[in-house]
């Protein structure tokens, strides 16, 4: 662990530097190195180390040394000087606030499988688990679009400048719902692609828990202006009280309806989060910008009840293919027809 802190630290320092400066390709390099190296080195390491956990655990640091240990040299012999007062004092004072908020997103992507485990034994943990794992694989994703959208709208913000925040966020959030979508439409069938059939049962945590990966990314719009405007404090409350609520209902919902409940308090949870962190994103504004509105509630709002619904219809499917493939087909065929429009839209997001 103190390893892994050593080398990955100064790395995720680097990443944000050249995702500022607009530098990706060597960003990409990096996170394809990553990405691939880890597992393909996970696999060769399985079949020479008797202890798998150990084998696993040291492919991973292995990799993370390869890249950390040359961009913590780097970052060194730049900076010529490995103590400064100034900004200890600023990263210490902004972000020992946000240790709540990073071990309740802990407790709200953990407690879940943790919880089940206790109450409802390890084989319905392990369903759980496919099923969540498989929902957030576009996580991830979700995770680099953010990444790279936040100096742009930091530079933004630094010039007072919100026009188009809504207009590119809002796009973006579309595509990710989008992505999600066609997820939660062929569940059945990634299930079968991924697990074996013991894990048929985790297509029904599916859509709940993808509707959840698609709330964190809108709720990460607008953490961001509380982040930038450094008022860390709204940030810690909001998600310390949405982790508390997902334990406490988790522990109601699981123990009277099995672990299947725990994907719906997982969503239910993240809409709080999101709402609640819209609020406290209104209230920022209102201090730093005169109230500015950044984004237009009604629209997201829409979009999610529309996501929602859609994974509620495509649960109604699931025991059939005829009917899904054909709502998939049907709405195919609107995005077709429509294409010049969103093409229209999404040139006016560029050019934003």
């Amino acid at each position: 662990m103190f390893l892994h802190l050593v080398v990955k630290t100064p790395y995720f320092f680097w990443m944000g530097k050249e995702r500022y400066d607009y530098n990706y390709r060597i960003v990409v390099a990096g996170t394809v190195i990553l990405s691939v190296g880890t597992p393909v080195i996970a696999l060769l390491s399985l079949s020479f180390f008797q202890d798998k956990s150990i084998a696993v655990i040291g492919s991973k640091i292995l990799i993370e040394v390869f890249l950390g240990i040359p961009v913590f040299v780097l970052i060194l012999k730049k900076g010529k000087k490995l103590f400064s007062r100034v900004y200890w004092v600023y990263g210490l004072r902004n972000n020992i606030p946000l240790v709540p908020y990073y071990l309740s997103q802990i407790i709200l992507n953990h407690s879940d499988r943790l919880m089940i485990n206790s109450m409802c034994g390890s084989g319905e943990a392990g369903i759980y688990s496919v099923s969540y794992s498989a929902a957030m694989l576009l996580t991830m994703l979700n995770h680099a679009i953010n990444h790279s959208i936040v100096p742009w709208k930091y530079r933004k913000l630094k010039k007072d400048d919100t026009e188009g925040i809504h207009q590119v966020t809002f796009s973006l959030m579309l595509f990710v719902m989008g992505l999600n979508a066609v997820l939660i439409a062929l569940a059945p069938e990634a299930m079968t692609i991924l697990a074996a059939k013991a894990y048929h049962n985790a297509i029904w945590i599916v859509p709940p828990v993808a509707c959840s990966a698609c709330l964190l990314f809108i709720s990460q719009q607008f953490i961001n202006i509380e982040f930038y405007f450094e008022e860390n404090h709204y940030t810690a409350l909001s998600s310390i009280g949405t982790a508390a609520l997902n334990v406490v209902l988790n522990r109601i919902f699981i123990e009277r309806y099995g672990y299947i409940a725990a994907g719906y308090t997982t969503l239910f949870c993240y809409l709080i989060f999101t709402v609640l962190h819209y609020i406290t994103m209104r209230m920022v504004c209102k201090k730093h910008m005169n109230g500015k509105k950044i984004w237009k509630a009604d629209r997201i709002f829409v979009s999610v009840v529309a996501l929602i619904l859609f994974s509620g219809l495509m649960l109604l499917c699931y025991n059939g293919y005829v009917v899904r493939y054909l709502i998939v087909a049907v709405l195919a065929v609107i995005g077709l027809i429509k294409k010049d429009s969103i093409k229209k839209y999404l040139k006016g997001s560029k050019d934003n």
